[in-house]
């Protein structure tokens, strides 16, 4: 039987191998929405500084999460390099939202997930973020990020933050907006 490369260790939290990082995508917003993945970034970042376990029931939550949050970093990564192409053309006046982003039938639903961390110039491009994101930082260093959120998460212990949290969560939640829209757009477009 052949070995099958998982480029983007898409296998250890969905049980399949992702042949392109637009198929990561697609497996990200398949298997969570982008509001559970911004609350699991919250609930981890706010259980650092405190003596409680992020997850204390349902723990392997968190690492799935974090292993899906580290297989859209790569495919982010990958795709970075397509920031020049536009997926969606739109003029300087206010953009339809809804026709751009998804076609939700729960109206709440739609408020819950729409970008709200992105620049009008991301929104019309979200290669940009991609491109910024991984021009800003190293492979090591992003995975060591997300390593070392998860492990404090799990911790009880009251850890000093001397990481930008702040940061690292507006710079991730920008990234999974990003790559809804992407995704959203590409699935509109078949």
């Amino acid at each position: 039987m052949q070995k099958v490369k998982d480029k983007f260790k898409t296998y250890c939290w969905r049980g399949e191998v992702a042949g392109s990082p637009y198929e990561v995508l697609a497996m990200c917003f398949d298997t969570y929405s982008a509001k559970n993945l911004k609350d699991m970034l919250r609930i981890a970042i706010r259980s650092i500084p405190k003596q409680k376990v992020a997850f204390q029931h349902a723990p392997m939550l968190l690492i799935d999460g974090m292993n899906l949050l580290s297989s859209l970093l790569d495919a982010a990564c990958a795709l970075s390099k397509e920031y020049t192409k536009s997926v969606a053309h739109l003029s300087a006046e206010s953009p339809k939202v809804e026709s751009l982003f998804q076609n939700y039938k729960d109206e709440a639903l739609l408020w819950d997930n729409l970008p709200g961390m992105l620049s009008l110039e991301e929104f019309r491009n979200p290669y940009i973020v991609f491109k910024n994101f991984c021009q800003k930082t190293t492979k090591k260093k992003r995975k060591a990020d997300l390593q070392a959120l998860g492990t404090k998460a799990l911790s009880r212990h009251i850890t000093i933050i001397e990481e930008d949290y702040l940061g690292l969560y507006i710079s991730y939640v920008k990234l999974i907006e990003a790559a809804q829209l992407i995704i959203n757009r590409q699935h509109k477009k078949a």
